[in-house]
């Protein structure tokens, strides 16, 4: 089986930052995948695919998350969670 790794990164804009309502869309999107899913903040890590683990990053605005899925569907995984992050935009 061919494992894929792969990163993104992008900076949270919400006023609130990554607050309940997005850490739990993105760990509920996350977890549909078989893939890893990692998310760090400020050399703190946390499990993407964990509503808590991503609270626990205490990301405010301007702060930088760097999202990486290593697994068989890495790439679908990031671009589906790259998705969500872009229409937070939207939402807030």
């Amino acid at each position: 089986m061919l494992i894929i790794e792969i990163r993104r990164r992008f900076q949270v804009t919400q006023d609130h930052g990554l607050h309940l309502r997005l850490a739990t869309r993105f760990a509920r999107l996350a977890s549909l995948f078989e893939s890893e899913v990692i998310v760090s903040s400020r050399d703190r890590l946390a499990n993407g695919k964990s509503t808590l683990d991503l609270l626990s990053l205490a990301a405010s605005r301007g702060d930088w998350l760097d999202l990486e899925a290593r697994g068989a569907d890495a790439d679908v995984a990031v671009a589906a969670l790259a998705e969500l992050v872009a229409s937070w935009y939207s939402d807030e």
